[in-house]
């Protein structure tokens, strides 16, 4: 259960940082539960690259995961949920 709860907060701190990346204060609940809220705002490749960046420094420390699975799990969560990058 712990492991689960670790995941859960690192999650929590991750969606807040992927919003304020684009301008709220803090993970906007409800704008996420619409179907393509991920779309609906962009970010530059550059402000893509520094949240990755923190990404996998936070997801590394505080899941201790290691190099090559930070990784993955970036790639899934840039995926499923990664703003949209201006061209």
């Amino acid at each position: 259960m712990k492991n689960k709860l670790a995941t859960n907060q690192f999650l929590d701190k991750a969606f807040d940082k992927l919003f304020q990346a684009v301008g709220f204060e803090e993970w906007d609940k409800e704008f996420s539960k619409q179907d393509d809220w991920y779309m609906q705002k962009t970010w530059t490749k550059d402000e893509s690259n520094k949240y990755k960046k923190w990404f996998l420094a936070e997801i590394k420390n505080d899941l201790k995961l290691k190099k090559n699975c930070a990784e993955k799990e970036w790639q899934w969560f840039n995926l499923k949920w990664g703003w949209k990058e201006q061209n």
